[in-house]
């Protein structure tokens, strides 16, 4: 077991009852579904360049049950279809909106 599975595992152990999950970067699951890899490249890294951290949220987040999610980090906007939104750069949500349904639906632009 690698150290970023026992500390996602140990984690996701120590909370329970989740009804929002906020994080600088989103589940790797949703960075695959909706970034070109080609923009790693501008930001100096390669293609096939993969964030740890995406990994680690990525397993608590499946742990805790997929709860509704807001993250930012991509430096673009991203709504996926599992209650992760990914804000854009110097985009604000404001708290009431937070209490919309899990689809998001409130957030969508």
């Amino acid at each position: 077991m690698t150290r970023t599975s026992r500390l996602s595992k140990r984690t996701a152990r120590a909370w329970t009852d989740i009804d929002l999950m906020v994080t600088h970067v989103p589940p790797q699951s949703v960075i695959t579904a909706s970034a070109n890899p080609v923009n790693k490249l501008q930001f100096g890294v390669s293609i096939d360049w993969r964030d740890a951290n995406a990994d680690v949220v990525e397993d608590v987040w499946r742990h805790v049950g997929c709860p509704p999610l807001v993250c930012g980090h991509m430096h673009y906007a991203f709504t996926s279809t599992d209650g992760v939104r990914i804000l854009d750069i110097d985009e604000a949500c404001p708290w009431r909106r937070l209490h919309a349904p899990p689809n998001f639906t409130a957030l969508a632009h």
